[in-house]
């Protein structure tokens, strides 16, 4: 049904879920490549002047003990983006 959302608005949330997705693969990618130390690529890879939440949150350990369900946090945050889309919605 329609969403309410304008077209603009449609086009952004396209392209973030599109965003999210690709970025998603490219760090499975990555980890493949590099082997099952995730949060050691993470602390490779992630600018802490870019991305200072995430970056404390690496440097914390909250990747530390990851049971490696990467479906799973897929998921959470593909939850959470579109529940944002969604609290665009009239």
């Amino acid at each position: 049904g329609p969403t309410g959302l304008t077209e603009r608005d449609k086009l952004a949330a396209v392209m973030a879920v599109l965003h999210y997705v690709r970025g998603a693969a490219a760090l499975d990618i990555e980890a493949a490549a590099e082997g099952p130390n995730y949060a050691g690529l993470l602390r490779r890879l992630v600018d802490g002047e870019r991305f200072p939440a995430l970056a404390a949150a690496v440097a914390a350990g909250v990747f530390d003990d990851s049971d490696d369900d990467h479906v799973a946090e897929f998921r959470a945050g593909l939850d959470q983006l579109l529940d944002g889309i969604a609290a665009k919605m009239p």
